[in-house]
């Protein structure tokens, strides 16, 4: 799923911040609005209030773009729900405050959720623990096998972009790819999923992970997905053997209960086509520049390895 490059107005609409008071409670003010760093398809805010001698910290997201609406129309309720089934098992998510779904309750689609507490961190102290932290709250995420959501897994590989890279060194190796692709995924339980879950969507506080967000695109589905789709992210931004440690970590996290099926990082992998893209957050909270043809190289690296763990 590609990054959408959003402009955030550093003001709420009249109807957006009526709403939000109204959503807060009676007599609620908003006392700061800041436009979040790191948002790239929706507008997200960090809002404070106070009501009385009472002061929330919130955050809210406006889905305005209408792209993603076209497809998802139902994003805000979506959300919304996956909050629900997070606060139910206690996972470190934001807890829903009020969503609007309908365009006259405040103008957009949208969604008010508490604040939480920590820091995308990018660029660790320990890279070990970083990790297996990273791992872990993931595994506690798909422990959550009984959900009342009806969002389900859907790849995001275009099959209109499948096809071999001009860039890639190894054309044959992704025309094999592509056909294991297309024999269809592995049958396997689905349990809940973040379904974007990768570093700059979890929170540290004093080198502990406290707090995971963008629960948008949760779901059911393959615990495999998000492991993939995290181990991708990593791959890009760090190599592959970070990644490798992820997945480690994750399997070792879990144990025997889980086998990680080379099919999901196919997918993964397809989903970048046709071209890998830098992701902006990624400079935001200070990795720095990544050149595109050492991303191409690490998916092509990573792509021999997969291939080798299928023939």
């Amino acid at each position: 799923m590609e990054p959408i490059k959003m402009h955030i107005s550093k003001k709420l609409d009249p109807d957006v911040a009526n709403w939000v008071t109204q959503s807060i409670g009676k007599g609620a003010k908003l006392t700061s609005i800041i436009p979040a760093k790191g948002a790239t398809s929706s507008s997200v805010y960090f809002i404070k209030s106070t009501a009385g001698k009472y002061s929330l910290d919130c955050v809210l997201r406006l889905f305005t773009n209408q792209d993603w609406l076209e497809e998802e129309p139902d994003l805000a309720e979506h959300e919304a729900s996956v909050l629900i089934e997070a606060q139910k098992a206690e996972l470190p998510a934001p807890r829903l405050i009020a969503y609007a779904v309908e365009k006259s309750e405040c103008g957009v689609p949208a969604v008010l959720m508490t604040f939480l507490k920590g820091q995308v961190d990018l660029c660790p102290n320990n890279f070990d623990q970083w990790l297996a932290q990273l791992a872990e709250s993931l595994v506690v995420i798909h422990r959550v096998s009984s959900t009342d959501l009806r969002w389900e897994y859907f790849s995001w590989t275009n099959k209109n972009d499948l096809k071999p890279p001009a860039w890639s060194k190894y054309p044959e190796l992704w025309e094999y790819a592509i056909e294991i692709w297309l024999s269809g995924p592995p049958v396997v339980d689905y349990t809940l999923i973040h379904r974007d879950y990768h570093p700059t969507n979890v929170l540290w506080d004093g080198g502990e992970l406290c707090s995971i967000v963008d629960w948008v695109n949760g779901c059911k589905g393959p615990a495999s997905v998000d492991v993939s789709h995290c181990f991708g992210n990593l791959l890009a931004m760090y190599g592959l053997e970070v990644a490798e440690k992820f997945l480690s970590a994750y399997e070792q996290s879990v144990g025997s209960e889980f086998a990680h099926h080379p099919y999901w990082d196919i997918d993964s992998i397809l989903s970048s086509l046709p071209d890998p893209e830098y992701y902006p957050p990624w400079q935001d909270f200070g990795l720095g520049w990544l050149d595109q043809n050492l991303i191409r190289d690490r998916i092509d690296k990573h792509l021999r390895v997969v291939v080798s763990r299928i023939r």
